[in-house]
């Protein structure tokens, strides 16, 4: 069986990592963008710092005990002629040694500067170059007498990521999370979280969509789906395929893994596939239970505490729904319908004195407070048709403020909102023709 709201309340309570740590995090970051935009010889190069990893991507995990969670941030600095690719980490490394906040918390990585924080948080600063025009790199200090410039683009993955997310109607970030917490909790394979995340995002495919428009519906059908489409991907490699690194061609991730660790890792997939697919087919509810708990330990399978009626439900038609005061919803409005259309959201922060533009997906969807953000729909829908919006606000300091939002407005193919509340908000938009919804695309806005 699926169990999605036992799936939903799995990832709630065990997965996910709670809001507080992430609003540490956040301000620990911001922290660190603040010392360095003005410490010695770092300040007068520094350009701006960029969520990276995990952080920018979602998919950050609650550490289980005794292991910790971290951060990757991009330290976008302007390139040094009369410096190596080493000279870039040791700057950083002396400058942090300067303050009496971070003197004693610092490390070197080959990478990056570590920031070790007490209890169970680390961020690794990661100096990153423009050394040519829309050349990107990382420097590695321990390769050679001088260092290695290590091409990549972490803007652009990111972007890619995102858009493989969004295919899944946001899913895969959350079969994601539950594989790393698979991989953390059973330590039966060993998998750097970047291969993984390739390894799954690229199995997303729009033509699956096109064969059953439910292949990516909820998280325990897309966990289902990727894990048997990465068996049969995997299945002609005996040995270790190239893991490209789809945003920087003739890049790859090859040299974090090695060919045991990739043997195990492919025959562990298959195993837990075919586990999962046995817990998706069980037509019992307590064995259906018991099978995922194989996967996922004691831990999965409860509902969650609140009813849907305690959290301010309304009805349409039979269906329940969570709702919250003022919110609408656009099948209560108009008829919704198969579509061959489609609608995008493009979303790019505006100008603000001090602060640079940039396109929300290429940073994780993270935007500052206090920003605005324009959001430009694109379609493909032929003739007259009418364009509309729901922006939806989430969160506690959305409850505390009471400013919940979520109604439907009419507008134009260009919106544009304040970002004022911290929390995972989103955007909907809307191509309606003849009282029919033709085409929707959903946009994550994540306000720092």
């Amino acid at each position: 069986m699926k169990l999605v709201k036992r799936f939903n309340n799995f990832l709630d309570t065990s997965v996910n990592i709670n809001d507080d740590r992430l609003k540490t995090l956040d301000d620990r970051v911001q922290a660190i963008d603040s010392f360095l935009s003005g410490a010695p010889v770092i300040g007068d190069i520094f350009i701006e710092t960029i969520p990276q990893g995990s952080l920018a991507h979602r998919t950050i995990i609650k550490p289980l005990p005794g292991h910790e969670f971290d951060a990757d941030i991009l330290l976008h600095v302007e390139p040094r002629s009369d410096w190596s690719a080493k000279d870039y980490i040791e700057e950083l490394y002396k400058a942090f040694r300067t303050s009496g906040i971070y003197k004693d918390r610092v490390t070197r990585k080959s990478r990056c500067v570590r920031v070790q924080y007490a209890g169970d948080c680390h961020v690794d600063v990661v100096p990153f170059i423009e050394r040519l025009e829309g050349s990107y790199y990382i420097t590695n200090r321990n390769e050679g007498d001088e260092g290695l410039y290590e091409q990549t683009d972490p803007l652009a993955y990111n972007e890619w990521l995102d858009m493989q997310s969004k295919i899944t109607k946001g899913n895969l970030i959350k079969a994601i999370r539950l594989m790393k917490w698979l991989r953390d909790y059973k330590v039966t394979f060993t998998c750097r979280s970047v291969i993984l995340n390739i390894l799954l995002a690229e199995r997303v495919n729009n033509v699956y969509l096109v064969q059953d428009e439910d292949y990516y519906s909820d998280v325990p059908t897309t966990l289902v789906h990727l894990l048997e489409d990465l068996v049969e991907y995997l299945k002609p490699y005996s040995t270790m395929p190239l893991i490209a690194d789809p945003a920087c061609p003739g890049v790859d991730y090859n040299h974090r893994w090695d060919e045991a660790q990739y043997l195990n890792f492919r025959s562990k997939i298959e195993f837990y596939a075919q586990r999962a697919r046995a817990a998706y087919d069980e037509a019992d509810l307590n064995q259906s239970i018991k099978l995922w708990q194989d996967l996922f330990g004691t831990g999965f399978g409860d509902l969650p505490t609140k009813s849907l009626a305690t959290l301010g439900s309304v009805f349409s038609g039979s269906q329940l729904r969570k709702a919250d005061p003022g919110e609408q919803f656009i099948e209560d409005q108009f008829t919704l319908a198969p579509s061959p259309f489609t609608v995008k959201i493009y979303a790019r922060t505006l100008k603000k004195d001090g602060y640079r533009v940039y396109d929300l997906p290429k940073r994780g969807n993270r935007v500052e407070s206090n920003r605005q953000v324009q959001f430009t729909a694109r379609t493909n829908v032929p003739g007259e048709y009418e364009v509309h919006w729901k922006v939806k606000n989430r969160g506690k300091w959305i409850v505390a403020n009471k400013c919940y939002r979520g109604e439907i407005t009419k507008g134009s193919l260009i919106h544009i909102e304040p970002t004022k509340y911290r929390g995972n908000h989103y955007v909907e938009c809307y191509i309606v023709r003849n009282n029919v919804v033709v085409a929707r695309a959903k946009q994550s806005v994540i306000i720092l």
